[in-house]
């Protein structure tokens, strides 16, 4: 996992499970995921406009870019977390997705979390407000097709409570012309 010397600090300031304590949230300037657990969930999932749920081992469609990329439809939703409120961005969770190879190998290009707005809560918990790419970096694209492969998610919420899930899914490809 990637996690910047300055986040790692930053993290390790906040304790696990309790009021953060440390710095305020926006003091991370590049959260890049890690984390102990704490009093909240996320579920990993797909889709670009709705939450669906990701199954152990499932099929899942690496859409061809372009420019030389893929990438994968994600999304994700939150229960006992902080979904940020108004348009204040600060308030807004740090989400974190990743693609790794089975040795740990990070297939993706991100680098830090985005903060992105939750929805409004439903009986089944707080889905990202629109889905988002998960880009392979080029070399990996042919590598991971069909090969067992796992992506994860973090949150990290404005009061520093932590959460990761991840799955382990098969890369389908489909071509630009067959994406939306």
């Amino acid at each position: 996992m990637r996690l910047a010397p300055l986040a790692l600090a930053c993290l390790a300031a906040l304790g696990c499970g309790e009021e953060a304590s440390g710095p305020p949230i926006d003091d991370i300037p590049c959260w890049s995921g890690g984390g102990e657990p704490s009093d909240g969930e996320v579920e990993i999932g797909a889709g670009l406009d709705a939450f669906a749920p990701i199954e152990e081992g499932q099929d899942l469609e690496l859409h061809l870019g372009t420019q030389g990329l893929a990438h994968f439809f994600v999304n994700a939703r939150i229960n006992g977390m902080a979904t940020g409120e108004g348009g204040d961005s600060a308030n807004l969770p740090y989400t974190f997705f990743g693609a790794y190879l089975e040795d740990g190998t990070a297939v993706d290009i991100t680098e830090c979390a985005a903060r992105i707005a939750f929805s409004t809560p439903t009986d089944e918990g707080d889905a990202l407000q629109g889905g988002r790419l998960l880009v392979v970096d080029g070399p990996y694209i042919e590598m991971i097709q069909g090969q067992r492969l796992r992506i994860m998610v973090e949150v990290l919420d404005r009061d520093g409570r932590y959460a990761s899930d991840e799955r382990v899914v098969i890369p389908v490809v489909i071509s630009a012309a067959d994406s939306p």
